[in-house]
């Protein structure tokens, strides 16, 4: 985690509002064990619940189909391949 101000802080907002929570979501289990290795709560606190799409059939898409959604508007494209995987590991 990047050490600057900002992201000290939100990450101690993150921490007090796990605190007053009584479940916590993340999108995969890579995304739990991130936020449990930077002390946000405790694995106790989590689940996992699975974004439900399949982004690596999103991210393979001809360059034509990426393009056509950029001009239509599409602002959620391209999708992070980096990401892909990790979003859907199963819980």
């Amino acid at each position: 985690m990047a050490s600057t101000a900002g992201s000290r802080l939100y990450l101690e907002m993150e921490r007090a509002l796990a605190r007053v929570s009584d479940c916590l979501i993340g999108v995969s289990q890579a995304t739990v064990d991130d936020l449990v290795r930077l002390g946000v709560a405790p694995p106790s606190k989590f689940r996992v619940l699975p974004l439900g799409l399949d982004l690596d059939l999103l991210a393979g898409l001809p360059g034509e189909l990426r393009a056509a959604s950029r001009v239509y508007g599409c602002t959620w494209w391209p999708l992070p391949r980096q990401t892909s995987s990790s979003l859907n590991q199963p819980a």
